[in-house]
């Protein structure tokens, strides 16, 4: 895995961002946060991360929503959706707005199988 990576962690959860920043930080030179899709957009501008690891139930704006508009403007984007739904109809979803990968969030280690892509 290059540890030239940089991903925007978004999480309405503070504490799951930090888990996942944990997780990742070794693979990484450089973790940006937020928590919110419309933050996540935002901040995808400003950055343009490798790598997007996002939830998909935020206030704002859902993660898939976010994603489908991240992947709109810039088709190359790769973004990971870490959800606690993990269901077919979740991951078809997740697949239907173009997001490169999912994992379930009650395997975060399935995370760093997912960045080496």
């Amino acid at each position: 895995m290059d540890a030239c990576l940089s991903v925007l962690i978004v999480d309405d959860n503070a504490k799951m961002r930090s888990m996942i920043a944990d997780i990742i930080k070794h693979k990484t030179r450089k973790i940006f946060e937020c928590s919110d899709g419309v933050d996540a957009l935002s901040e995808y501008i400003i950055h343009r991360p490798d790598w997007v690891v996002m939830d998909v139930k935020m206030n704002n704006m859902d993660g898939l929503t976010a994603t489908g508009l991240i992947r709109e403007y810039f088709p190359k984007a790769k973004v990971m959706i870490v959800s606690q739904d993990d269901t077919k109809a979740v991951r078809q979803a997740a697949h239907e707005v173009g997001a490169s990968a999912f994992v379930g969030k009650e395997n975060l280690l399935g995370i760093l199988d997912n960045l080496k892509r």
